[in-house]
């Protein structure tokens, strides 16, 4: 009665997933999953904060928003865990009270370099830097 309002979708839509994620304020991955990454670099490339537990690998690319409000560009929360979330989700909601240091902050998520070239710049950077200090980087 309501089609306008509800729709289940099967499958994977790749061109839907994006409208959800430009539509909304926060994208919460939970669960670590192989395309977590891209939904998170995707999510803030249309303004769209991320929220991921610090134990998830895409954790390492992302940067906890600061009490404050100055700095980040995600909610990050420790163990999925029903505390933490409910935590983290409330520091979430709670930021959108300082609409303009949230407001900066998701425009510099926005222009953050995403490219894979960056990404492997980066990820050279870290080897390089690991083989420097004499430690083994790890397989």
């Amino acid at each position: 009665h309501f089609p306008d309002r509800l729709q289940i979708r099967t499958g994977r839509d790749d061109a839907f997933i994006h409208q959800l994620i430009a539509g909304a304020d926060l994208l919460l991955l939970p669960i670590e999953r192989g395309d977590d990454l891209l939904f998170a670099l995707a999510a803030q490339r249309y303004g769209t904060l991320p929220i991921v537990s610090k134990e998830a690998p895409i954790a390492d690319a992302l940067v906890d928003i600061d009490p404050a409000i100055q700095s980040g560009n995600a909610f990050i929360f420790g163990r999925l865990e029903r505390e933490e979330l409910l935590a983290v989700l409330r520091r979430a909601r709670g930021a959108f009270e300082y609409r303009d240091r949230l407001k900066r902050l998701i425009q510099l998520a926005m222009r953050i370099e995403q490219s894979q070239e960056h990404a492997a710049e980066f990820h050279e950077h870290l080897l390089i830097e690991l083989i420097e200090r004499g430690e083994t980087p790890a397989a």
